[in-house]
């Protein structure tokens, strides 16, 4: 992947890959709005990338995974993560 910015040429990005990501904790990935609730549903289409970025999410019904969905990594082991839904479906995702 390489990154060219008009009239000035490629960027460096020593071997580095880069990704657009929408963050959960972002109300703009929500369309302004909140994010979801407890029995709410949740749909990361095809091209998306959703970075959850919280440690617990609500008690979700069906979470539909068409593109990405992605998860913070924390240098501590110790740290705990919860990502709860009745029912998670990954389509080519």
């Amino acid at each position: 992947m390489s990154i060219d910015i008009k009239g000035q040429g490629r960027v460096a990005n020593k071997g580095k890959m880069f990704r657009y990501v929408s963050f959960w904790s972002d109300p703009t990935t929500w369309g302004g709005e909140f994010a979801p609730t407890d029995g709410e549903s949740v749909w990361v289409p095809s091209g998306m990338s959703l970075y959850v970025d919280i440690d617990r999410s609500p008690l979700l019904n069906a979470v539909l995974v068409e593109g990405s969905l992605i998860f913070e990594g924390k240098a501590d082991r110790s740290h705990q993560r919860f990502f709860d839904a009745k029912y998670i479906f990954v389509n080519k995702g």
